[in-house]
């Protein structure tokens, strides 16, 4: 009975040891155990405890060709493989892994090893393409910069083989040739780099080095945008240069958000502030575009979202009716407000709520015309501190950068009223248009009659004759996520909210 042979990890301690001396030459019985010990190592060290490949998944075109290639784990690990195709009419393998698409479809291509480790390779096969084409048939670089070109090919074909190649290696360069081609212009002059496919469809692209750009210029060096306009700014650099590469970047990504990147500079304007946006050439030349971008106009209306609120209107001015300014969000007046005007006789016809200040049209009395008596005031929010702003006034004005436009009757001009300083211009030009914004209309029938989302709100309103006030127009706004309906006023018959 052999003592070492008791357990496992003894054994090795003692083989090490046993092997130290007999190197040593102090005991002659060591071999037999030196050697058993051998043996077991390589034993285990020919079993494969894994296997992979080099592609879990293909797509390749009919009559093309793709070698696979399984990697067992661990590397001193020695086996016999076995491919296999789970469908020979697509696809058959060799016993050297080499791939053959026959017919399209889809196909696994499974490998494995004497202990039944198993690695495969998903199989999808397409039509043989009857043509290859190129991302750029033209290109201009300058000397010294990288571009990579990729092949196209029609939907239902492929070929995993696209080989590129240039006509001048002394002016362009590949850097690599299989798949994509990647390329770097050495000099100035003209290459031709041509991509082919596994049956040997061509394409090429025509390819001209110019000298590497001195500057860069953008198509404007000023701008102003409004909230939520976009803009596309162009960029150009001195005649005999060139750079496909333009990347643009933006200083302040919470005024000016880039749509896109390349090329040309897409941007949209997010919120009121100052921004640059650059271009970079791929040499590093530079150059940028100052943007000032001011707020949206905000054009009176019967209805209004400030502050997460919706205000609104009540009653229309007609035949004498008082105005009311109310918040839908709560279902109340504002009874301060309300009275404080009712008592100084102001009939609101539209209003503007800006930055905490009511901006309103009052409609008192008189008809449309050179002697229409209408007023803009502005005041707090519960009526206090009224002033009146311009006499004249048009049904509808707009706030537009810290100014108050309007338009008066009769007037060829419009007018500015500066919100900071108080004081009131005629602006050069022609007269603006202001739009009016209508919220609802009536069209005549009978039961709800049109309707309006405004912040999460349905506005509507029916014709009933069953008024108790007399008044055969009701006004409603439903909440559109709790569905609770808020009466808002009664009147006669208006033409919007």
């Amino acid at each position: 009975m052999n003592i070492f042979n008791t357990s496992g990890l003894l054994k090795k301690i003692l083989s090490l040891a046993l092997a130290l001396t007999v190197i040593g030459g102090t005991f002659a019985g060591a071999a037999y155990f030196c050697s058993d010990d051998i043996a077991l190592s390589a034993s285990a060290a020919s079993s494969p405890t894994g296997i992979k490949l080099n592609a879990p998944s293909i797509v390749i075109g009919i009559g093309e060709s793709y070698q696979l290639k399984a990697t067992v784990s661990p590397s001193a690990a020695k086996d016999k493989l076995t491919w296999s195709s789970s469908d020979k009419n697509k696809v058959t393998v060799t016993s050297g892994g080499l791939v053959k698409a026959n017919n399209t479809g889809n196909a696994v291509i499974t490998v494995r090893t004497s202990n039944g480790k198993s690695a495969s390779c998903n199989v999808i096969i397409k039509s043989a393409p009857s043509s290859v084409g190129i991302s750029k048939t033209t290109l201009s670089l300058g000397v010294g910069e990288i571009y990579t070109l990729s092949a196209v090919l029609a939907n239902g074909t492929a070929s995993d083989k696209k080989v590129f190649r240039t006509s001048n290696s002394s002016v362009v360069k590949m850097l690599t040739t299989n798949r994509i081609g990647q390329i770097k212009a050495l000099k100035e002059g003209t290459a031709a780099v041509t991509v082919s496919t596994y049956n040997n469809k061509q394409a090429s692209c025509r390819i001209t080095v110019k000298k590497a750009p001195s500057s860069v210029s953008v198509t404007k060096k000023t701008l102003e945008l409004r909230v939520g306009d976009s803009y596309t700014l162009g960029s150009s650099v001195p005649n005999g240069s060139a750079s496909s590469k333009r990347t643009y970047r933006t200083s302040n990504s919470s005024i000016i958000k880039m749509l896109r990147t390349d090329w040309a500079g897409q941007f949209k304007a997010i919120k009121p502030g100052v921004a640059w946006v650059t271009v970079r050439t791929y040499n590093g030349k530079e150059a940028s575009c100052k943007i000032k971008v001011l707020e949206k106009p905000v054009y009176s209306n019967k209805i209004q979202n400030y502050n997460g609120k919706v205000y609104y209107t009540t009653e229309f001015m007609y035949k004498g009716l008082s105005g009311k300014l109310n918040m839908s969000a709560l279902g109340k007046n504002y009874t301060a407000l309300t009275n404080s005007l009712a008592k100084k006789k102001i009939n609101i016809d539209s209003f503007i709520i800006y930055k905490g200040i009511l901006y309103l049209k009052d409609q008192t009395s008189g008809s449309s015309g050179n002697n229409n008596p209408s007023k803009i005031y502005k005041c707090n929010m519960d009526g206090s501190r009224l002033k009146k702003i311009a006499e004249n006034a048009e049904s509808v004005f707009k706030i537009d950068n810290g100014r108050l436009i309007y338009n008066k009757y009769g007037a060829k001009k419009s007018f500015s009223y500066d919100i900071s300083t108080g004081k009131t211009t005629s602006l050069s030009g022609s007269r603006q248009t202001i739009p009016e914004y209508e919220i609802l209309r009536y069209d005549g029938r009978w039961g709800v009659t049109g309707g309006s989302n405004f912040n999460g709100y349905i506005f509507y309103k029916e014709k009933s004759r069953l008024s108790k006030t007399g008044k055969n127009i009701i006004f409603y706004a439903k909440n559109g996520s709790t569905g609770k309906v808020i009466k808002i006023g009664e009147g006669y018959t208006p033409q919007y909210l």
